[in-house]
């Protein structure tokens, strides 16, 4: 006795909405219903990713000493890490976050200060610069690298503007310091990305 159905009969159980389960039709759903069960099992064995810790000692950190790293000897940078340094000085002060040792033996952290740029030729006889501060941060006892922070000196168009700016990114860098001994050792807040740096053009004939 054969198991096909008749063809006029399967039509006709078609045309009532009763649906032909075949064999290779449930296991083909079996697979797909073990192949979803794994992964979901597969998923809750992968442990949730957490955020790289903190180096324990910017949050204990009570005294800095502040060094003078100067710059890279570009020409228009001439005189300015002195006056970023006075002005990270007095900023970091005016914070009352941390009290600046005169001693490295004396700290809890070594920061180091320095003023970076690059320099170009413009049209005119002009030039234009890239300016930006660094602070390096080390552990006294080891001298191990701890933290890096960096902020961009506004860009200006007339040259007396540009001790203006230099103030207010040591402004901002001295907060990114406060912020950064203010979190959590255990969790690093992974910062928004900051825009490139923007070129300072320095006019010859006004400055």
């Amino acid at each position: 006795m054969s198991n096909q159905l008749d063809p006029a009969k399967k039509n006709s159980i078609a045309r009532e909405g009763t649906p032909l389960v075949t064999t290779r039709s449930l296991m083909r759903n079996l697979r797909i219903a073990l192949t979803a069960i794994s992964l979901l099992g597969f998923a809750s064995l992968v442990p949730a990713q957490t955020a790289a810790p903190l180096p324990a000692q910017l949050s204990k950190a009570k005294t800095i000493f502040l060094a003078n790293a100067g710059s890279n000897a570009v020409p228009f940078l001439k005189g300015y890490p002195d006056q970023s340094y006075n002005a990270l000085y007095q900023a970091l002060v005016s914070s009352n976050r941390f009290q600046i040792v005169t001693t490295p033996a004396d700290a809890d952290l070594l920061c180091e200060f320095s003023m970076n740029g690059i320099v170009g030729p413009a049209s005119g006889g002009d030039s234009w610069g890239i300016a930006f501060f660094q602070l390096v941060i080390r552990d006294p006892k080891t001298q191990a690298l701890l933290w890096t922070i960096s902020e961009n000196v506004g860009p200006t168009i007339r040259e007396k503007n540009f001790k203006k700016n230099v103030t207010e990114a040591a402004t901002k860098l001295a907060g990114d310091l406060k912020e950064l001994a203010s979190r959590n050792p255990a969790v690093v807040t992974i910062p928004q990305e900051q825009e490139p740096p923007q070129k300072t053009r320095f006019s010859q004939k006004e400055k």
